[in-house]
């Protein structure tokens, strides 16, 4: 696989990637007083696992995480599970 095209498909994946965990994360919130609220935080615990990981093998590839989408903090804005609604 040439340079270009494994940047294409960084950016692909990091894109699907990051659907399915704030999906995951919406669901999480969806489910906080269910009996298997601890389920739902377990998925999303996994996709942040995922993008740390993604993160680290980016960084030592000396591949800049905004070349593939990658621009967000996945502990910020997938760990954190207050309310934004709650003052």
């Amino acid at each position: 696989m040439k340079r270009g095209e494994l940047k294409y498909f960084l950016m692909d994946f990091v894109d699907m990637l990051k659907e399915d965990a704030f999906e995951a994360k919406k669901n999480s919130i969806k489910n906080k007083n269910e009996k298997n609220s601890d389920f739902y935080r377990g998925i999303v615990f996994g996709y942040w696992e995922v993008f740390d990981t993604l993160k680290l093998q980016l960084l030592s590839f000396q591949i800049n995480l905004k070349d593939v989408k990658f621009d967000f903090d996945p502990d910020k804005e997938l760990l954190k599970f207050e309310d934004k609604n709650k003052k």
